[in-house]
């Protein structure tokens, strides 16, 4: 395989594991199946650091998957990702961000007003957080507490 494929499939598996809308993806199926970048095969090598990226979420993913499968060694975190550059400039410290397995198992236990830690998460949108906390929406600093950012 090309490293231009491995880098157009590798998109193509992370869109696929967090059933990604099409209007997101950057990738489709042409009509024999085939994997292709919307914008051209050709530019695949301006997609290699979003490949990169992908991979790792895909990292993500599969221990998510173990865990939910209990097959996780138990007394170990998931690593969600590494800091990302956003946070470290913010003045957070550049360490793995961690996510124990009792939180992960309750994220995607439906909700309950008895249990604020059940989100009622689908296991494709838990395994989008290290996407969404390298590109989030805002930061802003607490208005309750000064070491703390929202």
């Amino acid at each position: 395989m090309t490293k231009d494929r491995s880098i157009i499939l590798t998109i193509r598996e992370y869109e696929n594991s967090v059933d990604m809308p099409d209007e997101e993806r950057v990738t489709y199926l042409d009509p024999r199946g085939g994997v292709h970048l919307k914008d051209g095969d050709d530019r695949s090598q301006e997609y290699t650091d979003y490949a990169e990226e992908c991979a790792e979420y895909l990292r993500f993913g599969d221990e998510v998957d173990d865990v939910t499968c209990g097959d996780f060694p138990r007394t170990s975190a998931v690593k969600v990702c590494d800091t990302p550059r956003l946070y470290i400039e913010a003045g957070f410290d550049p360490l793995p961000m961690l996510y124990t397995q009792k939180h992960l198992l309750r994220a995607i236990r439906p909700k309950s007003e008895d249990d604020p830690h059940r989100h009622g998460l689908s296991v494709a949108q838990l395994k989008r957080l290290p996407e969404l906390l390298a590109h989030p929406v805002m930061l802003c600093d607490s208005p309750a507490r000064e070491d703390t950012l929202l």
